[in-house]
């Protein structure tokens, strides 16, 4: 479809709202072109379009510190990261529910029920801390029963 692109990079201050968008200005050539993306080209112009400034992607003007952006998506990153577990789901239960979350579809109508129920049939934990909390499923498992 395209097989150049022509970026006139700004000195950063708009990237800075916008994260990523430069970034993408320079992976996009790699897809374009021929199906290797090696004929693919892209063209700077502009007083920025410097190593200096692509070098700097994801920087404040005229410093090293990161924009405020790309700091709140690291530290989304790491949060996700930090809670993300193995699971102790064989490979066929696995299978089996990407292949029901795959191919199983619920109108609105249906789903607001089937949560309304699902909702409506747990304790509500309460805040008092001599009472013992019911623990509300977490596993894919235990979600899935809710719409079988």
């Amino acid at each position: 479809m395209f097989d150049v692109i022509v970026c006139d990079p700004d000195d950063g201050e708009y990237e800075s709202s916008a994260l990523g968008l430069f970034y993408t200005a320079i992976s996009r050539a790699t897809t374009l072109g021929d199906k290797d993306g090696l004929n693919s080209a892209i063209y700077f112009t502009g007083e920025h379009a410097t190593e200096a400034r692509i070098r700097r992607i994801g920087k404040r003007k005229g410093s090293t510190q990161e924009c405020t952006r790309v700091g709140e998506r690291r530290r989304w990153v790491d949060y996700i990261q930090k809670r993300t577990l193995e699971t102790k789901l064989s490979k066929r239960k696995q299978k089996r529910i990407i292949k029901w979350g795959t191919s199983t579809k619920y109108n609105f109508t249906t789903l607001k029920e089937r949560i309304d129920k699902y909702i409506h049939n747990k304790k509500i934990p309460t805040c008092n801390k001599n009472k013992k909390k019911r623990k509300t499923p977490s596993s894919p498992t235990s979600i899935i029963t809710i719409f079988e």
